[in-house]
């Protein structure tokens, strides 16, 4: 973690949260060495975790994807 803290101290993650079928999706509108094979994303999704303020991150923003290109960001973090 040492390294992935930033001027201020803080090690600060984000995740972006996706759901297989999203990604499915995503990965289907790719074109060439873009697109990878399905199996490809189901293995990875299986297998992901998402990270937790236990591995030692101060804050973690999760990011979700909306319809029309938005997103919402949720916030968890030690308190002061």
């Amino acid at each position: 973690m040492r390294a992935a803290r930033g001027p201020a101290g803080l090690g600060k993650d984000h995740y972006f949260e996706s759901t297989r079928r999203e990604s499915l999706g995503r990965n289907r509108g790719r074109e060439g060495k873009a697109r990878v094979p399905d199996v490809a994303i189901l293995a990875t999704a299986k297998r992901l975790v998402p990270p937790t303020l236990a591995e030692g991150f101060d804050e973690i923003r999760h990011v979700r994807l909306m319809e029309a290109g938005n997103f919402e960001i949720f916030y968890s973090g030690h308190e002061s």
